[in-house]
């Protein structure tokens, strides 16, 4: 007997910036320069080559509308600026966890 509840459907959800044309060919080959240096790493081979901000998970699709909302409000504040990338940075106790690019905004970039 089906339900008269509507089934929630769930996807994987990602957060990126997609890269300018320009960019996508390096940014391919630094993935896979670094696939080579640890072949553990995953390289997810996408349509749109992008850098992914943050991984949210299992999302229902009316939450998938609500975030769409959300990072549209926020990508409206920064269409006036340029950002660019400033040098490396890392956080990790004794040996780097996370290895990140800086951000540099507006007259800084």
């Amino acid at each position: 007997m089906k339900s008269a509840l509507k089934e929630e459907r769930y996807k994987n959800l990602f957060i990126g910036i997609e890269l300018p044309e320009k960019y996508r060919k390096e940014h391919i080959s630094l993935l896979h320069r670094l696939r080579e240096l640890n072949d553990k790493a995953v390289i997810s081979e996408t349509k749109i080559p992008h850098i992914t901000i943050l991984f949210m998970g299992n999302c229902s699709e009316e939450a998938v509308g609500d975030v769409q909302e959300c990072i549209s409000r926020y990508s409206t504040s920064l269409k006036k600026e340029s950002l660019g990338f400033k040098g490396l940075g890392y956080f990790g106790k004794n040996l780097p966890r996370v290895i990140y690019l800086e951000v540099a905004v507006g007259r800084d970039v």
